[in-house]
Formats: C-alpha cells, sequence, structure tokens
C-alpha cells in the first residue's frame, strides 16, 4: 500500500509534464499565430476555464503527495531518499518556476488591454521557449522518481 503513493506521484507528475508539453506544442503556437488578434482569441477561448485552473488544483496535490511519499517511504526504503527528495525539490523548482517567470508573461499576454504587439510577440516566444526548459525540470522530477521505484524492486 505504500508503494501505491509513490505510484500516485508518478502518475500525477506525469499527467502535469504532458500538460505543459500540450501547452508547448499545441496552445503557445496557436498564441503566436497571428499577434493580437490570436491573443484576443485565446482569452475568449480561456473565459470559463484556462490552464491555470488545471496548474492550481494538481500542482498543490501533487505537492502534498510528494511529501507523503518522504513520510512513509523514508524509513522502509533508505536506498531512494536522495531520489525522493530530489524528484520533490524538481517539482517544487518547476512551481517556483511558474510563479517568478511564467505569471508575469501570462499577465501581459492576457491581462492587458489593449495588448502591445512587439511586447506581446517578445513576451511569447520568451514563454514559449522557456516552457520547454519547464517540461525539462517536470520530465527529470518523473525520471527521478522512476528511479526510486526502480530502485525499490530492485
Amino acid at each position: 500500500m505504500k508503494l501505491f503513493i509513490l505510484y500516485l506521484y508518478i502518475m500525477i507528475g506525469s499527467g502535469i509534464l504532458f500538460v505543459n508539453l500540450y501547452n508547448s506544442l499545441v496552445d503557445a503556437p496557436n498564441w503566436g499565430r497571428n499577434i493580437p488578434d490570436s491573443l484576443e482569441t485565446a482569452k475568449n477561448y480561456f473565459q470559463q476555464k484556462t490552464p491555470a485552473n488545471f496548474f492550481k488544483i494538481t500542482g498543490p496535490l501533487h505537492h502534498l503527495i510528494g511529501l507523503a511519499v518522504i513520510i512513509f517511504l523514508w524509513n522502509p526504503y533508505p536506498q531512494i531518499r536522495g531520489y525522493i527528495i530530489s524528484a520533490f525539490i524538481l517539482f517544487v523548482l518547476a512551481d517556483v518556476f511558474t510563479v517568478i517567470y511564467f505569471f508575469p508573461r501570462n499577465n501581459i499576454l492576457f491581462g492587458q488591454k489593449p495588448v502591445d504587439p512587439k511586447i506581446a510577440l517578445q513576451t511569447w516566444k520568451e514563454w514559449s521557449h522557456m516552457n520547454w526548459i519547464r517540461s525539462l525540470i517536470l520530465l527529470s522530477g518523473v525520471v527521478i522518481a522512476c528511479i526510486s521505484l526502480y530502485k525499490i524492486y530492485r
């Protein structure tokens, strides 16, 4: 039963990673297609819900599960301590990066009216490039969490 929580941690972390990749592969190219019109289209589309609605729920839940993984697996599996702490730090780092880097850019892209096309284009490019870095951080967290699972079964 204790390992179930690690499986859950890996699954939710993978889900967050894949939603982030979806944003890079599908959403962001559409946002930048014809700025400022494409941003207005995205704003209209996101009137009811945005990707932030997903991340605001899954992010904190994932961190709580990560703490539970550390607590519940600390004594029974000392060989994975460094891995689960590293994975947890990477997932928290991705969220800190989101708050510090992406929130201000989201505000420029989707919060201001009217949008200055030059500023919006530069902001969209920055957002698009750095989201791949965020995805890499998330992927690293998932891989390290998977290594900890491997170490348990090995």
